[in-house]
């Protein structure tokens, strides 16, 4: 289901961007295109000027705009433009002796990564278009030569343009013989060897996709031949984007996804009723904007017609025109699911003279294709291709064999060097601590003058001394106030104290998560500053934790203060979030005040334990508080969102376990 919702997705925003495509008099554009030619000023003006011609027009006129298009790029010095129209112009060719002039003037241009990649595209390109129209005998022929060629080279000395030749070029051979398993074997693996190789050519992932997507559905593995096409959609996608960037604002894909829909559709057994209906008018739609698209449908509609009626059910109208498209077709592959189709649709409509007339054609294809006795040739190929890797083993295995000789000798030459080196750092690092431990001890004995400061001012107070509140203010503490005071502190250091005992199991229990929420409720009543409020909302249903209690009722209690303090209605909200099975639960906290920018959220702990900040700093609270969050194995941060109130997040475990 995930996947069909996936493609449908995919088919809508590709119709969205076909409703918002160009111009309906695309001749009137191309005569002020061609008024603009004449008075271009540079070849870079008239290359951009031809690209828009040559987008808005057919496939015939098409062709000769490439050419020209070829020859200006040529004055200006343009290779990368002179490839893209090569690649772009072998599209609209079907004869071998075309396609091999392409290739030749790409070999000719200076040597690039991209003049690589396409040479090998076009070759690529000019063996798929061939083999279609090549006899059996000639198909076995290449593929004995292709054999041969393997075998006599090492695996190793293949570049990676040859072997992806190969491998694309013996599965295209190999699309109509009946062996569909060993061939998509070979598929797989041309899918994968282009991943790997990471092409920067958009062209050459389009080709080996879309020739996936044609043996898939020839051997009738119609999910894998889907999957191929979802990702021809994607290349499609990302080529749109890529001209719109470049200007291109007249280049569209109709031609492509009109290929790419009936063959999706010729897949009808892999798609929803939905899809269906969605891809047969993505069809239409293109056949009424593009006017080659729909002389294509006008006299041929093979690649539509029978498939979407079978997928609707439509048997008894889909018969004759799969009868008719049988005596027309030529591939014995297209011509087998066609029968398979007509025996289905018979049976559907109970026409037994249909029926009969499927099954006796069925049956002699079924011994014309066992008659080719390709499977010799299989063999070869498949031996051909295990001695190569193996090859390509051995010869990696040497390597390796010969890089740890190498690495042994390296080795026993730089031992002693080595051993003085890490005496050296050992030397250098026992300074630095050395000296750091001595800052350190500064460090802490300020901060413990400071506390000491602290306390002697709080003992003080009692006595009626006057504390500091501010720069400009003073007021006399009350007994109680100074109590609360004191309390507060010595019980921060009891509860650190007590967390860092060994016998640390001793002090975990196993209670209601809300019991603990009661007691943080009944504490902060007691703490809180006048008209503060704290709403607490207890999970359900209640679960049971195990746990150091009183340090997480401690915790709790110091965060849900420090809520309150900043908060602009002094109020917080604290609510645990836990699904049944899992072994963490949140607590989360949430208040009205100011939050943290978006992207410094967990600066509020960074460097926590910052020596030269403690022995400054007059509210160790914060500190405290982290402290014992840690021990008790929890983690603090502010939720990512910027919209809605502040929320700390403290995930802790269910179950605590000894440190």
């Amino acid at each position: 289901m995930r996947k069909n919702r996936l493609l449908t997705l995919l088919l809508n925003i590709t119709m969205l961007f076909q409703a918002m495509a160009v111009p309906t008099d695309a001749q009137s554009t191309i005569e002020k295109l061609q008024h603009n030619l004449a008075e271009a000023r540079t070849p870079q003006d008239s290359i951009r000027i031809l690209y828009d011609i040559y987008d808005l027009s057919l496939i015939t006129p098409r062709i000769e705009v490439g050419k020209d298009l070829f020859e200006v790029a040529k004055r200006a010095g343009d290779v990368s433009a002179q490839l893209d129209i090569l690649r772009l112009n072998s599209n609209a060719y079907k004869d071998k002796a075309d396609l091999i002039r392409l290739i030749k003037m790409a070999s000719a241009l200076p040597a690039s990564r991209e003049q690589k990649e396409t040479v090998l595209f076009l070759r690529m390109n000019q063996i798929a278009t061939s083999a279609q129209s090549m006899s059996a005998e000639d198909q076995l022929k290449e593929l004995t030569r292709l054999t041969t060629n393997i075998k006599q080279t090492s695996a190793g000395k293949q570049n990676p343009y040859e072997r992806l030749y190969n491998l694309f070029a013996i599965t295209s051979l190999l699309r109509n013989h009946s062996d569909s398993r060993l061939l998509t074997q070979y598929v797989d693996t041309l899918v994968n060897l282009v991943h790997k190789n990471s092409y920067q050519l958009y062209a050459l992932n389009n080709i080996v996709h879309s020739e996936a997507a044609r043996i898939y559905s020839d051997a009738g593995m119609h999910e894998q031949a889907i999957k191929a096409d979802r990702h021809m959609l994607k290349i499609i996608d990302g080529l749109q984007k890529k001209y719109e960037a470049a200007g291109r604002k007249y280049r569209n894909y109709d031609q492509s996804l009109f290929v790419v829909y009936c063959r999706m559709l010729r897949n009808y057994k892999a798609l929803t009723p939905a899809e269906t209906d969605q891809i047969y008018n993505a069809i239409q739609t293109l056949s009424k904007r593009d006017g080659d698209i729909r002389h294509a449908l006008g006299i041929d509609a093979r690649g539509v017609e029978p498939y979407y009626l079978m997928a609707r059910n439509r048997y008894v109208e889909a018969i004759p025109l799969i009868k008719r498209y049988i005596a027309a077709e030529t591939s014995m592959s297209r011509k087998r699911q066609l029968y398979e189709m007509l025996q289905t649709a018979a049976r559907q409509a109970g026409d037994t003279e249909t029926l009969t007339e499927a099954l006796t054609g069925y049956n002699i294809l079924i011994t014309m294709m066992d008659s080719l006795d390709a499977a010799q040739k299989y063999k070869e190929l498949q031996v051909a291709y295990d001695v190569s890797a193996l090859t390509e083993r051995n010869a990696q295995l040497r390597a390796e064999n010969a890089e740890a000789e190498s690495r042994q000798l390296r080795q026993k030459m730089s031992m002693a060097i080595v051993a003085w080196i890490i005496i050296a750092i050992l030397l250098v690092i026992l300074l630095f601590l050395w000296t750091r431990y001595r800052s350190s001890l500064s460090l802490l004995t300020k901060f413990a003058r400071n506390l000491t400061t602290q306390r002697n001012a709080i003992q003080n107070d009692r006595f009626g001394d006057y504390g500091p509140v501010s720069d400009n203010s003073k007021k006399l503490l009350k007994p109680r106030d100074t109590e609360k005071l004191i309390h507060s502190v010595l019980s921060d250091i009891v509860y650190i104290s007590a967390l860092g005992r060994d016998d640390r199991m001793k002090h975990l229990s196993t209670i209601n998560v809300g019991k603990v929420l009661n007691s943080v409720s009944e504490i902060n009543a007691r703490e809180c500053a006048p008209g503060a409020t704290l709403v607490i909302t207890p999970p359900d249903p209640d679960f049971k934790i195990t746990t150091d209690v009183e340090c997480l009722t401690h915790m709790l209690t110091h965060i849900c203060l420090f809520a309150q303090k900043h908060s602009t209605d002094a109020s917080a909200k604290i609510r645990v979030v836990h699904q049944a099975g899992y072994s963490q639960y949140h607590i989360v906290i949430t208040h009205e005040g100011d939050r943290i920018t978006r992207g410094n959220e967990e600066s509020l702990f960074d460097d926590i334990i910052n020596m030269d900040e403690l022995a400054e700093r007059h509210d160790s609270s914060l500190f405290i508080c982290r402290l014992i969050a840690f021990l008790m194995q929890s983690s603090i941060a502010y939720n990512p969102h910027s919209d809605g109130p502040a929320q700390l997040i403290i995930t802790m475990s269910v179950k605590l376990s000894e440190m």
